[in-house]
This record gives C-alpha cells, sequence and structure tokens, in this order.
C-alpha cells in the first residue's frame, strides 16, 4: 500500500505490473507508458525493483517518471509551427505539440506520419488534415520510442530559399571579385 501526499489516505498496487512482475521474478521493472491513478492522472513509466532488506520478498522500491515534463523539450528552434511528437514503440502517443491535436496514447499505427517515417517516398509527407510536413525522427534503442521533429513543408522551403540566395550572393560577390 502507499500512502497518498497530505496523509488522504491509501490505495494498493498490488495488481500493478510494476509490482508484480518484480514479485513474481525477482527482475527490475520498467512499464510501458501508462495513465497515473494514484498521486495523479498524468501520463507516466514506472521503474521498479524489490527491496534488498531480507532474501524474501518484502515490498518494492517505485520511481516514477511524468511524461508531461516532455512538454520542456518541445522548444521551437526554427519557427513557431515546429512540433515535437513522441511516439513509444507500439505508435502510440506519448507526448505531443499541443498544435498537433493528438490525445495521449493515440495509435497512430498505419497513419501517413508512420508510413513516411518507416519508408519515405518523398522528403515530405501530406498528414490526415492536409498538412505538408516534413519530419524527421530518432529511435531510441533501449525503449523502441520514436523522436519524431516536424516542420510545415512551406517554412523548410522558405529556410533553403533563404540559404540558396546567400550562398548565389556570395557566389556572385566571388565572381566580380
Amino acid at each position: 500500500q502507499q500512502v497518498l501526499a497530505g496523509g488522504e489516505g491509501t490505495f494498493s498496487v498490488a495488481d500493478r505490473p510494476y509490482f508484480t512482475e518484480v514479485k513474481a521474478n525477482g527482475q527490475n521493472y520498467i512499464s510501458d507508458v501508462f495513465q497515473g491513478r494514484g498521486f495523479g492522472t498524468d501520463p507516466i513509466v514506472a521503474l521498479s525493483v524489490a527491496k534488498q532488506d531480507s532474501p524474501e520478498f518484502s515490498g518494492i522500491v517505485e520511481a516514477s517518471l511524468n511524461l508531461k515534463r516532455f512538454a520542456m523539450l518541445d522548444r521551437k528552434t526554427l519557427d513557431t509551427s515546429q512540433s515535437l511528437l513522441i511516439l513509444d514503440k507500439q505508435h502510440r502517443v506519448i507526448y505531443a505539440s499541443p498544435a498537433l491535436g493528438y490525445e495521449f496514447l493515440q495509435d497512430l499505427s498505419g497513419s501517413a506520419l508512420i508510413e513516411h517515417l518507416n519508408a519515405p517516398r518523398f522528403y515530405f509527407f501530406v498528414d490526415e488534415n492536409e498538412n505538408w510536413r516534413v519530419a524527421r525522427q530518432t529511435i531510441l534503442q533501449a525503449s523502441g520510442w520514436r523522436i519524431v521533429s516536424m516542420l510545415p513543408l512551406a517554412i523548410h522551403e522558405n529556410e533553403i530559399t533563404k540559404h540558396l540566395v546567400w550562398s548565389l550572393s556570395l557566389l556572385a560577390f566571388a565572381l566580380l571579385l
């Protein structure tokens, strides 16, 4: 049992995988992403290990990673329309920039985005809302999570145009000299 913050009561974690798995096999456990229900309803990942104070099982030590903190990573370094999306290994949304409109744990399997990330045909794709986007991903080997940075195609092409104009101007200046 755990005591809620402020001593407001207790609740049992005996039915949760981060408890039952550790109890059954004594191995450390890292959960899939899930919606909290004890200390709040934020999306979390639970990490747990068996207590080591006796040879017999006497409980677990558990820590939770609050995934709402991913919002701190959602920086707009190129443009305010830049978006961040983090997916678990089942293509479910762990974090999405608010402008994307995705819900927590929404399954994106079979979406235009996943099709593009798995087998890009062009350097851009058209999403379900007819938005033309450029997307780049990094897959975390330990968890299988995908971190996807997206930018509207127009912003991407404007950046390319700026660099092209600068390069051509520099070339013209060099030719004049």
